[in-house]
């Protein structure tokens, strides 16, 4: 059973995913937050879309240029623990790693559905209906690692066709319903306000997919702004400028020691399917690899615990 504690009180911080057709303006909404609040600004930048506005908006932010979810998760990793002076990060376009990841799942697998082969590469067996999801996962923990960065967020990401599926007649039909972000549906459950903008000639108009805690926020707003989108944020331009505080998660090292602890508590007979999930999220994390490094000692002294008390004792005859 974990035991209860008081709800954590920190500074709130933008987290937000923008997402919409090309042109709608979701580089230039980052970048008018960046330089109406004066944010120290670095971009994961996958497909060089911010060139075009460097000699528009020169100060304030710089720029790292990789589409690789690798190097993405390392970024990200690295900010954690050094957020130097940066109090701003934004990934412009992760629609493009997320697809990056996908298609190097999918060249693994084509070479061995063709030999009928079941051989386990990095995204599991061609036979295993799991390889899709450890795309999924490997895409959720860098994501996850990015919500304990002590910065303002900003992830943008491509739209396309949203369909629900319904059966008429016996038969599966598709039907349109409007737009989505192009990536990981689940991605949403990683942000607090997600934002997809459309554009009718010259006006801008963002639909508010979702506003965590902030029951103010409108379903649409006119003419958007980073004016009017900053005056709707809880604490407005201070999220975006105060310093940031290191965070740094856990070492390779360390999370491998987690994972062989979890792994000799799984055998065991009291534990239950949903124990792993709640104790890292006690100790503020959703998985292994993104367990904050101030919370190690305490949780692995825990599984150790845990192991020393609910290890069934065997009896020796004589």
């Amino acid at each position: 059973m974990i035991a209860p504690s008081k709800p954590s009180q920190r500074q709130w911080r933008p987290n937000i995913l923008i997402f919409g057709a090309s042109g709608t303006g979701k580089t230039r909404t980052w970048l008018d937050l960046q330089r109406l609040t004066g944010a120290r600004a670095i971009c994961f930048d996958t497909h060089h879309g911010t060139d075009a506005w460097a000699h528009t908006y020169p100060d304030g932010w710089d720029v790292v240029h990789s589409s690789s979810p690798e190097e993405l998760d390392e970024q990200i990793t690295h900010y954690l623990a050094n957020p130097g002076d940066y109090t701003m990060f934004i990934v412009d376009d992760i629609s493009v790693a997320y697809t990056e990841l996908q298609e190097r799942a999918d060249d693994e697998l084509r070479p061995q559905r063709r030999k009928k082969d079941v051989s386990v590469g990095q995204f599991g067996s061609v036979m295993d209906p799991g390889s899709w999801a450890q795309v999924k996962r490997m895409a959720h923990v860098s994501l996850n690692k990015l919500t304990h960065l002590d910065m303002a967020r900003v992830v943008v990401a491509r739209s396309k066709p949203h369909y629900t599926a319904s059966t008429v007649g016996g038969k599966l039909q598709l039907e349109r319903k409007g737009q989505t972000w192009s990536g990981d549906k689940d991605m949403e459950y990683s942000f607090d306000l997600v934002l997809q903008l459309e554009k009718y000639g010259d006006r801008r108009v963002a639909v508010v997919e979702k506003a965590r805690g902030m029951s103010s926020m409108p379903s649409t707003i006119e003419d958007v702004s980073a004016e009017a989108l900053l005056a709707l944020l809880p604490c407005g331009a201070k999220g975006f400028t105060d310093a940031a505080t290191p965070e740094p998660i856990i070492t390779d090292e360390q999370a491998q020691t987690l994972r062989g602890l979890f792994a000799r508590c799984q055998e065991l007979p009291t534990w239950v399917a949903g124990r792993q999930s709640r104790a890292l999220n006690y100790y503020g994390a959703m998985s292994i690899e993104d367990v904050p490094a101030a919370r190690f000692t305490a949780l692995r002294d825990a599984l150790s615990t845990v192991l020393l008390t609910e290890q069934p004792q065997t009896q020796t005859q004589n």
